[in-house]
């Protein structure tokens, strides 16, 4: 579902206690809302705020889970991949950046493992959706990172395409084929291509490590 300034996804939306946005450049978090963010450094880190006394300090991850009610949580992408995730019950929400880092140390895994592992959710319970990022049809990559993750996913056609002697990644499409395979059935990939569309900021095409879109999500009770 797209309105102005934000895209979210339909599974997300069918659990009303749950609020989402996955933003664009002209996305303004609503008034009075906070929300916590990490020190993104392109690692396969998660930090569960469940365990977190004091959320005044900046903390170092990639990915940002918990259980606590009516405080958004969010990552800010600008050509890598944001997830977030929740369940049926609302027993958690989490953000996720996977970037080709994140997403080649299967981050998103860890964090699943965690929500299962913690939560006791069902896999057939959780609702996961992939943002905006770039697409295979931007994302050339070189033949070292090609062979490095077709070695290590086995990929096929619709996740690595060689044209005109160029590799084309499909970030969003991999993260999205490891939580398949984990046996998580509710997923959603919004295919808007952050590269293509200059209503998001792209790192690829706009060269600036200091403009991005932020993804957030929280629980309302």
């Amino acid at each position: 579902m797209k309105q102005a300034g934000f895209i979210q996804s339909n599974i997300i939306n069918e659990n009303k206690l749950i609020q989402h946005y996955f933003g664009n450049r002209d996305f303004v978090v609503p008034d009075q809302e906070n929300v916590f963010f990490l020190n993104q450094i392109h690692s396969d880190k998660f930090i569960n705020l469940d365990d977190i006394v004091s959320l005044d300090k900046k903390i170092e991850g990639d990915a940002v889970i918990t259980s606590k009610k009516n405080i958004f949580v969010g990552v800010r992408t600008a050509d890598c991949s944001p997830i977030l995730l929740t369940s049926k019950d609302s027993a958690f929400v989490a953000a996720v950046h996977s970037g080709w880092r994140g997403t080649y140390n299967k981050i998103i895994e860890n964090v699943i493992e965690e929500i299962l592992g913690r939560y006791k959710c069902l896999k057939s319970d959780l609702l996961c959706a992939i943002g905006p990022s770039i697409g295979q049809c931007c994302y050339e990559v070189g033949e070292p990172m090609a062979k490095k993750f077709n070695k290590k996913f086995i990929l096929n056609n619709n996740d690595l395409k060689l044209v005109n002697k160029k590799y084309l990644l499909n970030l969003p499409g991999i993260n999205k084929k490891i939580i398949n395979q984990l046996g998580i059935s509710n997923v959603e990939l919004l295919s808007d291509c952050t590269h293509c569309l200059k209503s998001y900021f792209s790192y690829r095409r706009d060269g600036s490590r200091v403009n991005n879109q932020i993804s957030i999500i929280k629980s309302l009770i």
